[in-house]
């Protein structure tokens, strides 16, 4: 069950011919000549190699690569920003492509996963969902279409656009492509399986915060029982919250035979 403003409802196609896209690039080798990839309703807006180590967003990448980035307009009020990383060489390509997805409402690139992708060989790619107001909901007033690239176009555009990209620099379609993502990740992983299952050939959801009648209400739920009155103070103290926390890490952190401050395998505690 999705929430009513991410109901299915179908992308308009992305226009992908592999042979086509693969020429309109200077030479499969040529990182910068990827800035002449045609995709209907994107523009490639840069294309650079990443010659040695270095940091990107925060994130810190330890091998060379070819550095996409684009945007994506499949509504007149659409600016998807996407970025796509190519091992800079097609020895060090597994042939795999890894789309990931974004926790909350996202707004942002998701630089971290992309540079552990790109370490282990993928071609990699995110996005920031269609939107750049990190985790306030201003963005989504009076922006209905904006809304439907959150809930459900923006991995579309830029999957289909991380096909023809690869294609285009290794003269070689991508072999296994995957999406991976969690909490609202999550939930994009499952719209992704119901609504283009054709395009990955793996698809892993963590968490996926869905069924959102039922889990507003579990908040509102567990609100009302920490804090029943607003102003008043809750009915369990921080102290007793954190006394539990500890009490239970003392019996389980090591289960999993790891002390560090997580439990992994609730089901062994």
């Amino acid at each position: 069950m999705q929430p009513r403003s991410c109901h299915p409802m179908r992308a308009p196609a992305l226009a992908l011919s592999i042979a086509c896209v693969a020429g309109s690039a200077d030479a499969a080798s040529d990182c910068a000549g990827l800035v002449n990839v045609k995709l209907e309703g994107t523009t490639i807006t840069s294309a650079s190699v990443v010659s040695g180590p270095s940091t990107i967003g925060g994130a810190r990448v330890a091998v060379p690569f070819c550095r996409v980035e684009g945007v994506a307009r499949p509504s007149s009020d659409s600016e998807i920003r996407f970025e796509v990383w190519l091992p800079s060489t097609s020895d060090k390509w597994t042939g795999r492509m890894k789309v990931d997805g974004t926790g909350g409402y996202a707004g942002g690139v998701p630089y971290a996963l992309l540079a552990q992708d790109i370490g282990d060989g993928f071609v990699t790619a995110g996005s920031n969902m269609g939107h750049d107001g990190g985790e306030s909901p201003a963005w989504t007033i009076n922006h209905p279409e904006k809304v439907k690239d959150w809930g459900l176009r923006s991995h579309y555009s830029v999957a289909t656009a991380a096909k023809a990209l690869s294609a285009a620099y290794y003269d070689k379609p991508v072999r296994y492509s995957y999406f991976e993502g969690c909490s609202n990740g999550g939930r994009q992983a499952m719209m992704m399986a119901q609504n283009y299952p054709e395009l990955f050939d793996g698809i892993i959801s963590g968490a996926p915060s869905m069924f959102y009648p039922d889990l507003l209400f579990w908040l509102l739920w567990t609100g009302k029982q920490q804090i029943p009155e607003a102003g008043k103070p809750p009915v369990l103290s921080e102290s007793k919250r954190t006394l539990i926390t500890k009490r239970i890490l003392d019996k389980c952190d090591a289960v999993d035979g790891l002390v560090d401050g997580q439990i992994t395998n609730p089901r062994a505690c």
